[in-house]
């Protein structure tokens, strides 16, 4: 009887997993040459689908961002990956005005003190005109150091708003993009929990995981020179959202809200972080905390960063929220991407980094790894959790 038991479950697990093969769940996305993913839903069965890589490290699928600054020097690069890219898309806005070409001054603005972006497909987007909507692969030897511009007087401002992006993001080239037009954005600046779930469902996804920083949860103790010891920081919220079907799964993290936000922003001397660097790397050469040029590193690949965006990014992730109502839930995700805008995306770009480097337990820069890393399980469809209680 034990041996047909057995027997029994290696035909019920053989079948469900060609059932997932036919719903085409366990699916894959591929990249056209004009940087477009194709992803195929499959069917709506509610069960979980392969083994999801059970016991590997937890993995970034897909970084999206939009009207990020620079947020690291040398700008980073995945050493997993073929060509040091990170998946997903950097999207920034674009508006030509006859032989004149501006740009999102957020997206440009770190590079005044050699913060560069990550190596990853980009998408200029133009706010009236589809037709001047360009779109540079992660391949490109200066992507990192796009847009640039030296028209900060001029800047136009108002194409760093929320609502160009849902937008030019409506009628992007990139599926995944164009997926996360009119509810993702909103999503990631909501602290009403109920109104997040319902902006997730607007656009197929439940909230599953919902984190909350307000004020006063802690004091950040920073070891950064010629600066105060702590930092104030405005009330952030960051959500975890499943699709039903795929049980893919989105990450957000919140943009600039606060006047306080801004300090952060503006706290542009860098540190180290998740291993990106090694121990006796000093960004410059004496000891101050800023430098002209990048940052200096012995390893190709490796990376100072913005320390208020780690700053931003730390404080929310260790707060009991996330690390209670999000992180435990990411193992059981078939994919896991990030998302934010303007700081939001900074944020993404550095939990993405970190996850993608992955340091070893003992190696230098462990703590900050195993403090928001996870181990894959399973994928499973998991509870509708619109509440920042823990």
């Amino acid at each position: 009887m034990l041996t047909y038991a057995i027997l029994l479950g290696m035909i019920v697990k053989t079948s469900a997993e060609e059932q997932c093969e036919d719903a085409g769940l366990l699916q894959s996305k591929t990249k056209t040459a004009s940087g477009d993913e194709k992803l195929d839903l499959g069917s709506s069965w509610f069960f979980s689908c392969g083994s999801g890589g059970r016991g590997e490290p937890g993995t970034v699928d897909g970084l999206y961002t939009f009207g990020a600054p620079g947020s690291a020097s040398p700008g980073f690069e995945l050493r997993s990956a073929d060509g040091g890219c990170f998946p997903g898309a950097r999207v920034v806005t674009l508006r030509t005005e006859g032989e004149m070409e501006q740009t999102d001054p957020i997206a440009w603005l770190a590079s005044r003190v050699s913060l560069w972006h990550p190596r990853m497909d980009l998408y200029l987007l133009d706010v009236d005109d589809p037709s001047k909507d360009r779109y540079y692969p992660c391949t490109l030897s200066n992507v990192q150091h796009w847009p640039n511009s030296t028209w900060l007087v001029r800047a136009d401002w108002s194409l760093h708003s929320g609502t160009y992006f849902n937008q030019v993001a409506a009628r992007s080239s990139n599926t995944f993009v164009k997926r996360l037009s009119n509810w993702a954005l909103d999503l990631s600046y909501t602290r009403d929990a109920e109104k997040g779930a319902e902006l997730a469902r607007q656009g197929g996804f439940r909230v599953v995981g919902a984190a909350r920083y307000q004020p006063g949860d802690s004091r950040m103790i920073l070891d950064a020179p010629l600066w105060p010891n702590w930092w104030q920081f405005g009330e952030q919220v960051s959500y975890l959202v499943q699709h039903p079907q795929t049980l893919e799964c989105l990450v957000t993290f919140q943009g600039t809200y606060d006047t306080v936000d801004w300090s952060q922003n503006a706290r542009g001397i860098t540190r180290e972080f998740c291993g990106l660097t090694l121990p006796d790397d000093r960004c410059c050469p004496w000891p101050l905390p800023t430098c002209r040029g990048d940052c200096r590193v012995q390893r190709d690949g490796d990376s100072f960063v913005h320390s208020g965006f780690w700053a931003e990014l730390y404080r929310m992730t260790q707060v009991p929220s996330w690390q209670q109502n999000i992180r435990p839930r990411l193992p059981y995700c078939k994919e896991v991407s990030v998302f934010g805008h303007s700081l939001g995306g900074a944020m993404s770009t550095l939990f993405a980094a970190c996850i993608g480097r992955a340091p070893k337990n003992g190696t230098h820069g462990y703590e900050d790894y195993a403090s928001i890393s996870w181990t894959k399980q399973r994928p499973k469809l998991l509870p509708e959790n619109a509440t920042f209680e823990i």
